[in-house]
């Protein structure tokens, strides 16, 4: 991509592709919205948790997210289902672990 501002040419760089694999720590609000973001931009997503109902509680609340678009009609089932497919939970994270992502 190229960008002119004020006669200056500069080129950016995509720091992701479309085959990135993203991993999100952390499945709150923020985790899951980023997500759900990167998974609907493409992206395969790990997300990971040191608890497990909250890596349960984001794929919840992106699977809802996603089907009130799909009530709406600005999204068919299929796309739907394929976001929600591209997003994986890390199983077995404890806090240590998690801890050398930071």
């Amino acid at each position: 991509m190229t960008i002119v501002s004020k006669g200056i040419q500069s080129s950016v760089h995509t720091v992701f592709d479309g085959s990135s694999v993203i991993g999100v720590v952390g499945a709150g609000a923020m985790g899951a919205g980023i997500a759900q973001v990167a998974a609907m931009n493409g992206h395969r997503v790990i997300l990971a948790d040191a608890q497990p109902a909250a890596q349960q509680r984001a794929i919840d609340g992106i699977k809802a997210s996603l089907t009130r678009d799909v009530v709406k009609g600005r999204r068919v089932q299929a796309d739907a289902d394929a976001i929600v497919a591209r997003i994986s939970l890390a199983g077995g994270v404890s806090e240590v672990e998690l801890t050398a992502f930071a």
